[in-house]
C-alpha cells in the first residue's frame, strides 16, 4: 500500500493501485511469478531476417503509431507460475494482425504452444522464442483460447484440433537483425504490432 501511495502522491504519467499482488511480499512474488535465472541456454531465431531499410523508406516512415489505440491490441493477460511469456507475445501479435487484416478480435492460445511447439526449439513452460512458435504456427494452425484454454503450469498432451473452424495459420514472419530500432519502427508503422524477446 506504501509504494502505490507514495507512487500517486507524486506528478507521474501514470497512477499505480493495489491489485492481486498486493499482500505479497517481494521474495513471495519473484518465487512464485518469476521465471528463474539461467534455466536454459540462449537461443537463436529461426526465421528469416528482415532486409535493411532504403534511406528514402526510413524518412518517410511516420513519428507516432498507437495500435492500441485503432484497438488491436488484446487486453493484458496473466501467464501465472509458467515461463510462457514466449507464448503472450506470440499470439499477442497473431491477435493483432487477425484484427488488422479481419476486424475479427480472437484470442489464440498459449496453452497450444507450451504443449505442442517443442519439436520447434521450444520448452514449454520452460521457456522458448517467439521466432519458434511463429514458425509452429506457419506449420500448423493456431486454435483460440476458447477451444484450447490455458492453464498454465498444467502441461499435458498436445491436443489441438487441426480441423478447427477459427483456428489461424501464420504465413510470413521475418526476424528484425538484433538492436535495430528503425526497422522495428518500420514494422510497427507499416505492418502492426511486433513481437519482441530479450535477455
Amino acid at each position: 500500500f506504501k509504494l502505490v501511495h507514495e507512487h500517486n502522491r507524486n506528478n507521474m504519467s501514470y497512477r499505480l493501485k493495489l491489485n492481486h499482488f498486493a499482500d505479497m511480499t517481494p521474495a513471495e512474488f519473484e518465487t512464485r511469478y518469476l521465471f528463474p535465472r539461467n534455466v536454459s541456454a540462449p537461443q537463436a531465431c529461426s526465421a528469416t531476417t528482415s532486409k535493411p531499410l532504403l534511406k528514402s523508406e526510413a524518412e518517410n516512415l511516420p513519428g507516432y503509431v498507437n495500435w492500441h489505440k485503432r484497438g488491436v491490441v488484446s487486453k493484458v493477460k496473466n501467464q501465472g507460475h509458467c515461463g510462457s511469456c514466449w507464448t503472450f507475445s506470440t499470439t499477442g501479435a497473431v491477435e493483432a494482425h487477425v484484427a488488422i487484416q479481419t476486424g475479427k478480435h480472437l484470442l489464440f492460445s498459449e496453452q497450444q504452444l507450451i504443449e505442442c511447439a517443442q519439436d520447434f526449439d521450444n520448452h514449454g513452460c520452460n521457456g522458448g522464442l517467439p521466432s519458434q512458435a511463429f514458425e509452429y504456427a506457419h506449420f500448423n494452425v493456431l486454435e483460440t483460447e476458447d477451444e484450447y484454454p490455458y492453464t498454465a503450469a498444467k502441461v499435458g498432451k498436445c491436443k489441438y484440433n487441426k480441423k478447427s473452424k477459427t483456428a489461424v495459420r501464420v504465413v510470413k514472419s521475418v526476424n528484425i537483425t538484433q538492436n535495430d530500432e528503425l526497422q522495428i519502427q518500420a514494422a510497427i508503422a507499416t505492418s502492426g504490432p511486433v513481437s519482441v524477446a530479450y535477455d
